[in-house]
C-alpha cells in the first residue's frame, strides 16, 4: 500500500530489512527474489513498472517501465541455460 518491501527472517520472526519506496510511490503488486543466490529482488508496481535492486543496497539496479499502465501481477527471472548464447 506504501510502496515498501518488508523482508523477514523466518528463524528469529524479525525483520531482516526494509525497502523504503521500492513501488517508486506506488502500491507493489508483484515481488520476487531471484533463485540462485537471493540477492535479486524483483519488484512490480501499479503503475506497470518494474525495478531489480541487489538487496544490499536501497537503489534499484534497473528500472523498466512497461508503459502500458496496467500493474504487475507476476514477475520471472530467466537463466541462459546451458543452449542460451554466450560466446
Amino acid at each position: 500500500e506504501d510502496g515498501s518491501v518488508e523482508c523477514f527472517d523466518p528463524r528469529s520472526r524479525t525483520s531482516a530489512g526494509r525497502l523504503e519506496d521500492a513501488g517508486g510511490g506506488h502500491e507493489v503488486t508483484a515481488v520476487r527474489f531471484e533463485d540462485s543466490a537471493g540477492m535479486c529482488l524483483a519488484v512490480g508496481s501499479k503503475e506497470g513498472v518494474v525495478r531489480l535492486y541487489d538487496i544490499r543496497s536501497s537503489r534499484p539496479q534497473l528500472v523498466k517501465d512497461h508503459m502500458s499502465g496496467f500493474k504487475i501481477v507476476d514477475l520471472k527471472f530467466h537463466s541462459a541455460g546451458a543452449s542460451g548464447g554466450g560466446a
